[in-house]
C-alpha cells in the first residue's frame, strides 16, 4: 500500500518526488485519505496497470538500448497526462508521441464491428463505446516530438510510413493545437 501510494505521489508531485520523500508524505496521510484511495477499486486497478507499464518503459529507456512504445491513450488525457508528463520530466525523459487518426466513418465502422463481435467476450464493447465517444474530441499534446499520421490508406502502407518516420525522427513541427482525433 505504501509503495503504491508513494508511486502516485512521485507521479503527481510538482517537481517529481524521490521514493523516500513520497513514503514520508504517504505515511503522514490521514486515515480517511488512505481509505478513500484504497476503496476506489476501479481507479486503483487502472492506476496499477497503466503506471506499471510507464515505470517499466522508463527503466528500459534508462537502461539504454530499448525504445519503448506505450500504447496508452492516457498519455494525452488532460488529467492523467499531467501526472505522466511530470513523471517523465522528473526522470529526464522526453518521449516521442505517435497520434494515429482515421476518418470518422472508419472509426464508427470498426467500433460497430468490435461491438457486435461475439469472440471478444465484451472486451471490445467498452473500447468501441470509448472510440465513438471521443470521435469529435480535440486534443493538445504536451510533448515536443510528435508524429501525427492520418491512417487513410492500406495497413501495409501505414506501417511502412510510420516506421520510416519514427526511424528518421521525422516529427511534425507546426501542428496547430488542438487537433481533432478523427478526420472528417
Amino acid at each position: 500500500m505504501i509503495r503504491l501510494l508513494s508511486r502516485f505521489e512521485a507521479m503527481s508531485g510538482a517537481t517529481g518526488k524521490t521514493i523516500l520523500e513520497s513514503i514520508v508524505r504517504t505515511s503522514q496521510s490521514s486515515d480517511q485519505r488512505l481509505i478513500d484511495f484504497y476503496s476506489l477499486k476501479e481507479d486503483l486497478l487502472r492506476f496499477l496497470a497503466e503506471h506499471q507499464g510507464i515505470e517499466e518503459a522508463i527503466q528500459c529507456t534508462k537502461n539504454g538500448t530499448d525504445n519503448v512504445l506505450l500504447d496508452d491513450p492516457h498519455l494525452l488525457n488532460e488529467h492523467d497526462g499531467k501526472f505522466i508528463q511530470t513523471y517523465f520530466e522528473a526522470n529526464g525523459i522526453s518521449p516521442s508521441v505517435l497520434i494515429i487518426r482515421a476518418t470518422k466513418k472508419r472509426i464508427h465502422d470498426v467500433a460497430m464491428q468490435r461491438f457486435h463481435s461475439g469472440s471478444t467476450k465484451g472486451v471490445w464493447k467498452g473500447r468501441a463505446a470509448s472510440a465513438l465517444q471521443d470521435i469529435d474530441k480535440k486534443i493538445s499534446c504536451p510533448y515536443e516530438r510528435v508524429i501525427v499520421y492520418d491512417n487513410t490508406g492500406s495497413l501495409e502502407d501505414g506501417i511502412k510510413t510510420v516506421r520510416k518516420r519514427i526511424l528518421d525522427q521525422d516529427f511534425d513541427k507546426n501542428i496547430q493545437w488542438p487537433i481533432p482525433l478523427a478526420l472528417e
